[in-house]
């Protein structure tokens, strides 16, 4: 690049998907970073805690208002390309915004809209390659799991060898905020099957449930929150119960058999490819939990080592763990041919 630029990030963090937003937008962020010369910042909600989501030294603005409006305040559109993973901004604000001169690359999950003035729109659920997308007619759409961005630290972590003859070490996680509190709810449920050598609770940064570190009297459970070397964690474990967003497809990598919840409604289209994949065992909503159901779900996955090694080698057929540098490339050659044009 000839001149320096500014990437700006605005992300959803706090509702039930919102660390999701940040690890696929933090994804992409490394990989441009690694390729360019750029300068990047967080728009981010009043309140969010986005914890090791995001790099410690990475500059973060609070931002209140969502909005077209707010967003043209915040920054310029000379400055750099925004990328966006909200599901606070419509149809009308993206129009705006590029009424305005920005140029925006855009996360989605589903066609929301009928029409799309971003200049970038990537869905990597593998339905979204059967999707109907519209947009102006310089619009690029990056669809499928050929753009799953994993972020390094999952990606370089790499692979379980194989599988146990019996699942013995239990992870639960339920993304950054889990407002619904899951973990709680799902460790009350299997923190006395004496089946499990270990289990493990791992809680995002923005978690404001009923678990903490000294919650537990139990030698064979422990409470982490928000561990910098949260991937470790995630390859030591048998098994996993988890939602269907971003950490699913974190499992898949790491080569962990998966349950899976789908705990808000943009996951669907994820908890649908696991599940015809037969990548993953679907257990439902959350909001519909059954802890009986749980119960016999676990106990079939974790005696049959046959399915498991299924569940992890169907995972791993799905993407090739590169989304993000695919991603990366595109933003950086938009912003040339943007600045160019």
């Amino acid at each position: 690049m000839s001149q320096p630029w500014t990437l700006t990030v605005y992300a959803d963090c706090g509702n039930p998907s919102g660390h999701d937003r940040l690890k696929r937008c933090q994804a992409v962020v490394e990989e441009v970073s690694a390729i360019t010369d750029t300068r990047v910042r967080y728009l981010l909600p009043d309140g969010c805690t986005p914890g090791s989501t995001v790099d410690k030294y990475a500059e973060i603005s609070q931002f209140s208002a969502p909005g077209w409006q707010a967003l043209a305040q915040e920054c310029r559109p000379e400055h750099g390309p925004l990328l966006i993973d909200s599901a606070q901004l419509n149809e009308t604000d993206l129009r705006e915004l590029r009424a305005a001169g920005f140029c925006m690359i855009l996360f989605e999950d589903g066609p929301r809209h009928d029409h799309y003035s971003a200049s970038l729109v990537i869905d990597s659920s593998p339905a979204a390659l059967s999707a109907q997308f519209a947009g102006e007619p310089d619009t690029v759409f990056l669809l499928g799991p050929v753009y799953v961005p994993l972020r390094r630290d999952v990606r370089d972590t790499g692979s379980r060898d194989e599988q146990p003859d019996h699942a013995k070490h239990l992870l639960l996680t339920f993304g950054g905020n889990d407002p619904g509190d899951a973990s709680s709810q799902v460790l009350r449920t299997v923190r006395d099957d004496d089946n499990w050598s270990s289990i493990t609770a791992v809680l995002g940064p923005g978690y404001r449930g009923s678990l903490n570190e000294a919650s537990t009297n139990s030698d064979r459970v422990t409470i982490l929150r928000d561990p910098a070397d949260y991937t470790e964690h995630f390859r030591q474990a048998d098994l996993a119960l988890c939602d269907a967003g971003m950490t699913a497809w974190e499992f898949a990598w790491l080569g962990v058999p998966m349950l899976q919840w789908v705990v808000s409604d943009d996951q669907l289209l994820n908890a649908s490819t696991f599940t015809d994949s037969q990548a993953a065992v679907n257990l439902g909503k959350l909001d519909e939990f059954d802890a009986e159901w749980v119960h016999q779900a676990l106990a079939e996955v974790r005696t049959d080592k046959l399915l498991r090694a299924m569940l992890v080698d169907n995972a791993k057929a799905l993407f090739d763990g590169h989304g993000a540098e695919r991603i990366a490339q595109e933003i950086v050659h938009l912003w040339q041919r943007w600045n160019n044009g």
